[in-house]
């Protein structure tokens, strides 16, 4: 790339200024924790993990909407599109196959960047260029009447953006964008999501939980909650608001430290230079979205694609 080129457009990557880069205060020194008292740096886990969920729930209202037109499309007999890139790829291609175990129908269609390569090795070079998003959406078949409903969790992506501007040009069903900044931040520092808030034609929900409990490109709590919102809209009946109490109910009551056996035994493999085999039954697309998202997180090797990269530390049976 021509460096002059690039120093002209890298400020509209930088991002370290929105909430979901930004450093949580509850786990900083997470690192000195895990060799310290394991125990409690997941307990730790658990604190952040419960005060998303809080925030989320004081702005679970703004989902009423969203709920009626997925079910309003589908009985119409239209379709709903799921979109994402990374992990919120991989949590729409598993919300899809939610939907097909529980109604065998094909209603429910998801795409993420970089297709399906993407499940098992981080693509972040289409997550750059809204016109993949654009082509993507056309060639899986969206038309008149269908509702997208994409999620980003930084609110910023182009491949989303450029699929979620596309949708809102072909269907009179406004398509929406869920994300997990302040509306206004996004407004004031950030162009391609500028354009995008400001369209009349697109639903724009922000769903802000604060900063995850690891900064970087997992965005955990981001993600789960995205899924939530979408999935409790698309697979449930029951009113949200008395879902997330369950959910809230369970976490908390979730004893986080029966992890530490388990992540002690696995750093013990790799610290011998031998490898993990996941065997996932009914979760195989969770598993893929946490061993692809560690891999640029903490700099460890991809799923092997080809002759002659390194061998990746952990690897995904499907029975």
């Amino acid at each position: 790339m021509n460096k002059d080129f690039f120093l002209s457009q890298y400020e509209k990557y930088q991002l370290g200024h929105l909430v979901t880069e930004q450093t949580h205060p509850l786990t900083q020194g997470l690192s000195n924790h895990c060799h310290e008292d394991l125990a409690h740096a997941l307990q730790t886990f658990q604190k952040v993990d419960l005060g998303a969920l809080e925030l989320f729930k004081n702005q679970i209202a703004q989902l009423t909407p969203l709920k009626e037109a997925i079910h309003q499309t589908l009985n119409e007999g239209k379709k709903v599109f799921l979109c994402g890139c990374g992990a919120t790829g991989r949590l729409s291609l598993l919300l899809e196959s939610l939907w097909r175990q529980k109604t065998n129908r094909d209603n429910v269609v998801s795409m993420m960047a970089g297709g399906d390569v993407a499940m098992v090795h981080s693509l972040e070079g289409f997550e750059d260029y809204p016109q993949y998003g654009e082509r993507h959406l056309l060639q899986l078949g969206f038309r008149e009447g269908d509702l997208l409903v994409a999620s980003s969790e930084g609110g910023e992506t182009p491949y989303v953006i450029g699929a979620v501007e596309a949708a809102a040009k072909i269907s009179k069903k406004n398509p929406y964008f869920l994300f997990c900044n302040p509306t206004d931040l996004l407004l004031q520092t950030v162009e391609r999501s500028r354009n995008l808030l400001n369209n009349k034609l697109i639903n724009s929900l922000s769903l802000c939980v604060g900063p995850m409990a690891l900064a970087g490109s997992t965005r955990l709590q981001a993600s789960t909650v995205l899924q939530l919102a979408i999935g409790l809209c698309l697979l449930e009946d029951e009113d949200p608001l008395i879902l997330i109490d369950d959910f809230i109910r369970i976490i908390k009551g979730i004893n986080y430290s029966v992890l530490k056996p388990m992540i002690e035994k696995e750093a013990d493999i790799y610290q011998e230079k031998s490898f993990v085999m996941y065997t996932p039954r009914a979760f195989s697309t969770t598993v893929f979205t946490d061993t692809t998202e560690r891999a640029p997180t903490f700099s460890l090797p991809y799923f092997e694609d080809s002759k002659g990269t390194p061998s990746s530390w952990c690897y995904v049976l499907i029975p």
